[in-house]
């Protein structure tokens, strides 16, 4: 028999966070276009820098990138991001206009005015080019952006903002889907409140061999987070059914139920993507080239549809997308167990993989 009875720790978020996708389907206020002269100052921003080299590109700041009238709209954007719907799309950034060098810059300094981008993977990139690399996305230390299968609704390890910019498309596919984890949450505490107990209790993730100094392989907190009056979730199915495989010494998740009201947990995780990829939670987004999206990765689970690459170079090559994970200064108080996968948890610090002798830095090289 399911329990429903709900528990005094859990209560409904009723925060803009906590949407539905019918109230923006409709409503393009989500849509933030470049005027001509953001676009121009942008482009006057990034020619200041024709001359620093790749090895230097990465201490560029937002004071370097002077953006008088399109920086005042980032940061509102960003605050948005933080304490809104946590979701936007940002049109008008022509890449016809760019080099893939220029267009690194121009997605750098947008990033930058939103906050602190963090290291993205154990090459120590600020930028990750997320391209198909021909990987195994079933082996277990593949990351699944590196690949072209579908990647089912989750959050980032790593990110208090997730961005994205489009530099290609593929032939097809490739979808971007996003949904709030708030109003998941609130359907799943409705019409099942043993499944949100379930969630808010530790699960083993793999860190898939990006490993910081003295810790393990792997780690353990809850998906569901209630902490400060906010409701944060943090789920990565990949990574958890990773430590599974790789670490046959961590215990199994539970598939029958252990005790009357305690269910099981493959159900609960499976019943997180179930809700957030219904019509009436999910959005979906085909990025152009020169879109960039950035969503809040505590209010806001994603997916990617799979797609199929261009064979010939001419007609557009790989899907090609710059990936950054960004930490703002006015970022939402987290749980301390964040700092088992974060160095820091001060916010605009926060975030990122640190793992020894890999120093950050920003590569134009789309083979990693």
């Amino acid at each position: 028999m399911v329990n429903t009875k709900v528990t005094s720790q859990f209560q409904p978020v009723v925060t803009p966070s906590a949407w539905h996708s019918s109230r923006y389907k409709n409503n393009k206020e989500w849509l933030v276009k470049l005027s001509s002269e953001q676009s121009r100052e942008l482009r006057a921003a990034v020619n200041q820098h024709k001359d620093v080299p790749e090895d230097a590109l990465h201490v560029l700041s937002a004071n370097d990138f002077p953006l008088p009238t399109l920086g005042p709209v980032l940061q509102r954007l960003r605050d948005e991001i933080v304490d809104g719907k946590g979701f936007a799309i940002v049109q008008g950034l022509s890449t016809a206009d760019y080099s893939l060098r220029d267009l690194v810059l121009a997605y750098w300094a947008v990033a930058q005015h939103i906050g602190n981008v963090q290291v993205i993977n154990k090459y120590g990139h600020l930028i990750g080019h997320v391209r198909n690399h021909g990987r195994d996305p079933k082996h277990p230390q593949t990351r699944l952006y590196s690949t072209n299968a579908a990647q089912p609704f989750h959050c980032d390890r790593g990110a208090d903002i997730i961005g994205l910019c489009c530099v290609h498309q593929a032939k097809s596919g490739g979808l971007s889907s996003w949904a709030s984890s708030a109003a998941v949450y609130n359907e799943l505490l409705k019409q099942r409140p043993d499944v949100i107990q379930t969630l808010s209790e530790p699960v083993f993730t793999d860190r898939k061999g990006e490993i910081p100094e003295g810790k393990k392989g792997y780690y353990a907190m809850p998906i569901v987070h209630c902490h400060n009056g906010l409701v944060t979730v943090n789920y990565g199915g990949d990574f958890i059914q990773s430590a599974q495989k790789n670490f046959s010494q961590l215990p199994r998740l539970t598939q029958e139920q252990e005790e009357a009201g305690v269910k099981v947990q493959v159900e609960a995780m499976s019943l997180l993507e179930q809700t957030a990829a219904r019509d009436d939670f999910r959005m979906d987004y085909d990025l152009q080239p020169g879109n960039m999206q950035f969503i809040n990765n505590h209010t806001i689970l994603h997916a990617r549809s799979a797609f199929e690459d261009w064979e010939d170079e001419k007609d557009g090559g790989k899907r090609h997308l710059l990936r950054t994970w960004i930490s703002p200064s006015n970022g939402r108080p987290l749980p301390e167990v964040f700092g088992e996968q974060w160095a820091s948890m001060e916010p605009g610090n926060r975030g990122g993989i640190r793992v020894p002798g890999v120093n950050p830095h920003i590569s134009l090289a789309a083979d990693k």
